[in-house]
C-alpha cells in the first residue's frame, strides 16, 4: 500500500508541476484517483482546477462528472468552498475549485 502511494505522489508532483500537459480525460483521471486514495494534495487540487477551469467545455460528462466528485471529496462536507483549515494550500485550493465550479456553472 505504501508503494502505491510513493508512486501516486511522484505522479501527483509531476501532474502539479505540468497540468496543462495533460488532456481533459488525464486530468479527470489524476483528480479521481487522489480523491479514491483519499491522498491529501491541496496543491495539486489547486493546480488542476487553475488549469481545467478553462478548458471545461472540452470534458466530456463523465470527465467533468469525476472532476466534480473528486473536489468535492476533496473539500469535505464543507464543499462550499470553506476549506477545513487556513493552511495557505487549502485556502488555495478551495479558490480554485470554486473559481472552476463558478465558470462551470456558467458553461452548463
Amino acid at each position: 500500500k505504501a508503494a502505491c502511494a510513493s508512486l501516486l505522489r511522484k505522479i501527483g508532483d509531476l501532474a502539479e508541476t505540468r497540468p496543462d500537459d495533460f488532456k481533459a480525460q488525464e486530468l479527470a483521471n489524476v483528480a479521481w484517483s487522489f480523491a479514491t486514495a483519499d491522498l491529501d494534495a491541496p496543491r495539486l487540487y489547486a493546480s488542476l482546477a487553475t488549469s481545467a477551469t478553462p478548458r471545461l467545455a472540452q470534458f466530456s460528462a463523465q470527465e467533468l462528472a469525476n472532476v466534480a466528485w473528486a473536489f468535492a471529496k476533496r473539500l469535505g462536507t464543507g464543499a462550499a468552498g470553506v476549506p477545513n483549515t487556513n493552511a495557505p494550500d487549502d485556502v488555495a485550493c478551495a479558490e480554485a475549485s470554486r473559481t472552476m465550479f463558478e465558470a462551470w456553472s456558467e458553461e452548463c
